[in-house]
Protein backbone atom coordinates (compact mmCIF):
# COMPACT_ATOMS: atom_id res chain seq x y z
CA UNK A 1 0.00 0.00 0.00
CA UNK A 2 1.14 3.38 -0.92
CA UNK A 3 1.29 6.15 1.93
CA UNK A 4 -1.52 8.37 2.63
CA UNK A 5 -1.82 11.71 3.79
CA UNK A 6 -2.94 11.54 7.46
CA UNK A 7 -2.51 14.31 10.85
CA UNK A 8 0.91 13.39 12.82
CA UNK A 9 0.18 12.19 16.15
CA UNK A 10 0.20 14.30 19.32
CA UNK A 11 -0.27 14.54 22.39
CA UNK A 12 -3.55 16.57 22.58
CA UNK A 13 -4.91 15.02 19.22
CA UNK A 14 -3.38 11.47 18.36
CA UNK A 15 -3.54 9.48 14.78
CA UNK A 16 -5.21 6.69 15.09
CA UNK A 17 -3.89 3.95 12.61
CA UNK A 18 -5.77 1.91 9.48
CA UNK A 19 -3.07 -0.99 8.79
CA UNK A 20 -1.62 -2.57 5.60
CA UNK A 21 -1.89 -5.75 3.72
CA UNK A 22 -0.65 -4.58 -0.10
CA UNK A 23 0.51 -7.41 -2.38
CA UNK A 24 3.53 -6.04 -2.53
CA UNK A 25 3.55 -6.20 1.96
CA UNK A 26 4.95 -2.27 1.38
CA UNK A 27 4.29 -0.19 4.69
CA UNK A 28 1.09 2.20 4.69
CA UNK A 29 -0.24 5.64 6.40
CA UNK A 30 -1.17 3.43 9.69
CA UNK A 31 -1.64 6.62 12.30
CA UNK A 32 -1.42 5.95 16.17
CA UNK A 33 -4.52 5.34 18.22
CA UNK A 34 -4.33 6.84 22.46
CA UNK A 35 -2.62 4.04 24.93
CA UNK A 36 -5.90 3.63 27.48
CA UNK A 37 -4.93 3.86 31.32
CA UNK A 38 -5.59 0.90 33.93
CA UNK A 39 -5.26 -2.58 34.20
CA UNK A 40 -6.67 -5.68 34.03
CA UNK A 41 -5.49 -9.41 35.09
CA UNK A 42 -5.28 -11.53 32.71
CA UNK A 43 -7.21 -14.76 32.39
CA UNK A 44 -5.15 -17.85 33.35
CA UNK A 45 -5.70 -21.77 32.23
CA UNK A 46 -3.17 -24.76 32.55
CA UNK A 47 -0.35 -24.42 33.52
CA UNK A 48 0.29 -21.26 31.71
CA UNK A 49 2.24 -18.86 33.94
CA UNK A 50 0.62 -15.77 35.74
CA UNK A 51 0.98 -12.59 33.83
CA UNK A 52 4.13 -10.17 35.07
CA UNK A 53 3.41 -6.57 35.82
CA UNK A 54 5.45 -3.54 35.70
CA UNK A 55 5.52 -1.19 38.30
CA UNK A 56 2.93 0.55 36.34
CA UNK A 57 0.80 -2.36 36.09
CA UNK A 58 1.97 -3.55 32.50
CA UNK A 59 1.31 -7.00 31.46
CA UNK A 60 4.01 -8.14 29.36
CA UNK A 61 4.47 -7.60 25.70
CA UNK A 62 2.29 -9.93 23.51
CA UNK A 63 4.47 -12.54 21.08
CA UNK A 64 1.88 -15.21 19.18
CA UNK A 65 -1.79 -14.95 18.59
CA UNK A 66 -3.82 -18.00 17.18
CA UNK A 67 -7.32 -18.05 16.10
CA UNK A 68 -8.18 -21.61 15.58
CA UNK A 69 -11.42 -21.46 14.42
CA UNK A 70 -10.14 -20.00 11.29
CA UNK A 71 -6.44 -21.69 11.31
CA UNK A 72 -4.62 -18.30 12.11
CA UNK A 73 -1.58 -18.58 13.79
CA UNK A 74 1.13 -15.94 13.65
CA UNK A 75 3.85 -14.68 15.88
CA UNK A 76 3.69 -10.86 17.45
CA UNK A 77 6.32 -8.14 16.72
CA UNK A 78 6.15 -4.83 17.98
CA UNK A 79 5.50 -1.57 15.93
CA UNK A 80 5.26 2.17 17.12
CA UNK A 81 5.50 5.41 15.11
CA UNK A 82 6.91 6.40 11.62
CA UNK A 83 8.54 9.83 11.50
CA UNK A 84 5.75 10.95 9.99
CA UNK A 85 3.48 10.16 12.73
CA UNK A 86 1.78 7.43 11.22
CA UNK A 87 1.74 3.60 12.74
CA UNK A 88 4.38 0.78 11.33
CA UNK A 89 3.61 -2.32 9.91
CA UNK A 90 5.08 -5.51 9.79
CA UNK A 91 8.55 -5.43 7.49
CA UNK A 92 7.45 -9.91 7.44
CA UNK A 93 4.30 -10.62 6.23
CA UNK A 94 4.17 -13.92 7.76
CA UNK A 95 3.96 -11.71 11.40
CA UNK A 96 1.43 -9.58 12.77
CA UNK A 97 2.20 -6.71 14.89
CA UNK A 98 1.06 -4.97 18.02
CA UNK A 99 1.43 -1.32 18.61
CA UNK A 100 3.48 -1.36 21.53
CA UNK A 101 2.34 2.74 22.28
CA UNK A 102 -0.86 1.78 22.99
CA UNK A 103 -2.64 -0.65 25.45
CA UNK A 104 -1.38 -4.30 26.17
CA UNK A 105 -3.54 -6.89 25.63
CA UNK A 106 -5.40 -7.29 28.68
CA UNK A 107 -5.03 -4.10 30.23
CA UNK A 108 -7.82 -2.31 29.70
CA UNK A 109 -8.67 0.13 26.55
CA UNK A 110 -8.05 -1.47 23.31
CA UNK A 111 -4.86 -3.44 22.40
CA UNK A 112 -4.42 -2.97 18.59
CA UNK A 113 -2.50 -6.02 16.94
CA UNK A 114 -2.03 -5.50 13.00
CA UNK A 115 -1.00 -7.74 9.88
CA UNK A 116 -1.16 -7.91 6.65
CA UNK A 117 -3.57 -9.53 4.06
CA UNK A 118 -1.45 -11.02 1.83
CA UNK A 119 1.71 -10.47 -0.18
CA UNK A 120 3.65 -10.89 -3.54
CA UNK A 121 4.00 -14.45 -2.54
CA UNK A 122 0.77 -15.44 -1.36
CA UNK A 123 -1.80 -15.08 1.93
CA UNK A 124 -0.12 -13.09 4.79
CA UNK A 125 -0.36 -13.68 8.86
CA UNK A 126 -4.09 -12.35 8.67
CA UNK A 127 -5.54 -13.69 5.39
CA UNK A 128 -8.44 -15.86 6.76
CA UNK A 129 -9.50 -12.68 9.54
CA UNK A 130 -12.48 -11.81 7.74
CA UNK A 131 -13.85 -15.47 8.12
CA UNK A 132 -13.98 -15.14 11.77
CA UNK A 133 -17.71 -14.91 13.35
CA UNK A 134 -18.99 -13.33 16.60
CA UNK A 135 -18.45 -15.91 19.76
CA UNK A 136 -14.93 -17.15 18.37
CA UNK A 137 -11.83 -16.76 20.43
CA UNK A 138 -9.03 -14.73 19.57
CA UNK A 139 -5.67 -16.63 21.98
CA UNK A 140 -2.64 -14.25 22.75
CA UNK A 141 0.67 -15.57 24.43
CA UNK A 142 2.72 -12.79 26.22
CA UNK A 143 6.45 -12.63 26.81
CA UNK A 144 6.05 -14.51 30.40
CA UNK A 145 3.34 -17.24 28.96
CA UNK A 146 0.65 -15.82 30.03
CA UNK A 147 -2.42 -16.03 27.76
CA UNK A 148 -5.16 -13.77 27.08
CA UNK A 149 -8.39 -15.31 25.75
CA UNK A 150 -10.53 -12.28 24.32
CA UNK A 151 -14.21 -13.10 22.60
CA UNK A 152 -15.30 -11.74 19.24
CA UNK A 153 -18.00 -9.57 19.43
CA UNK A 154 -17.93 -8.06 15.81
CA UNK A 155 -16.55 -8.23 12.52
CA UNK A 156 -16.86 -4.85 10.38
CA UNK A 157 -15.41 -3.87 7.37
CA UNK A 158 -14.68 0.09 6.66
CA UNK A 159 -13.60 2.01 3.35
CA UNK A 160 -10.60 3.83 4.37
CA UNK A 161 -11.82 6.73 3.78
CA UNK A 162 -14.62 7.04 5.86
CA UNK A 163 -12.70 4.59 8.88
CA UNK A 164 -14.47 4.96 12.26
CA UNK A 165 -11.33 6.30 14.36
CA UNK A 166 -13.48 6.92 17.51
CA UNK A 167 -15.30 3.59 17.32
CA UNK A 168 -12.50 1.58 16.49
CA UNK A 169 -9.86 3.30 18.61
CA UNK A 170 -12.18 4.97 21.52
CA UNK A 171 -11.63 4.14 25.15
CA UNK A 172 -12.79 1.42 26.49
CA UNK A 173 -14.14 0.63 30.26
CA UNK A 174 -13.14 -3.05 29.56
CA UNK A 175 -9.75 -4.82 28.31
CA UNK A 176 -10.77 -4.92 24.06
CA UNK A 177 -8.64 -6.28 21.51
CA UNK A 178 -9.04 -5.06 17.83
CA UNK A 179 -7.27 -6.92 15.22
CA UNK A 180 -7.01 -5.22 11.80
CA UNK A 181 -6.11 -5.58 7.91
CA UNK A 182 -6.84 -4.93 4.86
CA UNK A 183 -9.76 -5.85 3.31
CA UNK A 184 -12.02 -4.86 -0.15
CA UNK A 185 -11.49 -4.46 -3.51
CA UNK A 186 -7.78 -4.22 -4.17
CA UNK A 187 -6.98 -0.71 -6.84
CA UNK A 188 -4.01 -2.12 -8.81
CA UNK A 189 -3.37 1.88 -9.63
CA UNK A 190 -2.33 2.51 -6.15
CA UNK A 191 -1.10 -1.01 -4.90
CA UNK A 192 -3.67 -0.58 -2.22
CA UNK A 193 -6.74 -2.22 -0.98
CA UNK A 194 -10.02 0.27 -0.59
CA UNK A 195 -11.45 -1.34 2.93
CA UNK A 196 -10.66 -2.48 5.99
CA UNK A 197 -11.14 -5.39 8.12
CA UNK A 198 -11.64 -4.96 11.60
CA UNK A 199 -12.18 -7.52 14.24
CA UNK A 200 -13.70 -6.30 18.23
CA UNK A 201 -12.86 -8.14 21.23
CA UNK A 202 -12.72 -8.25 24.60
CA UNK A 203 -11.46 -9.98 27.37
CA UNK A 204 -12.90 -13.17 27.95
CA UNK A 205 -13.99 -14.22 31.62
CA UNK A 206 -12.38 -16.60 33.77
Amino acid sequence: MARGDVPPATASAPATPVPAGSRQARPTAVPAPTASGGAQKSTKAGKEKPAARSSRGALAAPVSIAISSVGITAPVGQVGLNRDGTIGVPTDPRQAAWYRLGSRPGNRGPAVIVGHLDSAVGPAAFYRLSEVRPGQTVTVTRADRSVARFTIDAVRSYRRDHFPTTTVYGPTDYAGLRLITCGGAYDHRTKSYESNTVVFARLARP
